[in-house]
């Protein structure tokens, strides 16, 4: 009485196999936890969040610039000029921020 076949030839079961294995590379188990890069410091992220908010506050502030007056009225130049009031705040609190520096570095 040997066990019950499972596959109908050796191929199948390779097959079924490599897609167990497949499967465990894409989602490994809830028990595995992976290990989390470090990546910049928060003072340093803060900065580059900064920099990008100058970025894009200089970007809109091109365009609308460079928006005709014939649009400038309408809905798209409204939302513009909204857009960059409250780019401008949002680059205002950024700048406010300071962070304390932790462990006795302060």
């Amino acid at each position: 009485m040997g066990r019950k076949a499972v596959y109908s030839s050796g191929a199948e079961r390779q097959k079924a196999y490599r897609q167990r294995v497949a499967l465990a590379r894409v989602e490994p188990p809830s028990a595995v936890r992976k290990i989390k890069q470090r990546g910049a410091s928060r003072p340093t992220r803060l900065r580059n969040m900064e920099a990008e908010a100058e970025d894009l506050l200089s970007e809109y502030q091109e365009w609308a610039e460079s928006l005709p007056e014939s649009l400038r009225d309408t809905g798209q130049g409204l939302r513009l000029l909204e857009t960059i009031e409250r780019l401008e705040l949002v680059l205002q609190t950024l700048t406010e921020i300071d962070p304390p520096l932790g462990f006795g570095r302060d």
